[in-house]
């Protein structure tokens, strides 16, 4: 049996550190969705104009309908 005699300081700074990895991790994944959301619409308008494919709807949010099409497939969003 091994008992781990850590002092109150080491515990509160590996805790600290442990928290500011998962803020930095979760502001660097909201960023990426922010960025993916972004782009994703600007290359749904640009298919548009230059009509390129039958189905241009890439990315469609109506939030009105409660529905997102990604990719030509429609989902259903219901909030409770």
């Amino acid at each position: 049996m091994v008992i781990n005699m850590e002092s109150r300081v080491e515990r509160h700074q590996r805790k600290r550190k442990r928290f500011f990895s998962r803020l930095v991790k979760s502001i660097i994944l909201i960023v990426l969705i922010i960025f993916f959301t972004f782009y994703m619409v600007e290359v749904n308008d640009t298919i548009k104009d230059l009509n390129v494919l039958e189905n241009t709807e890439l990315l469609d949010i109506d939030l009105s309908k409660g529905s997102i099409s990604i990719l030509g497939k429609t989902y259903n969003i219901t909030v409770k």
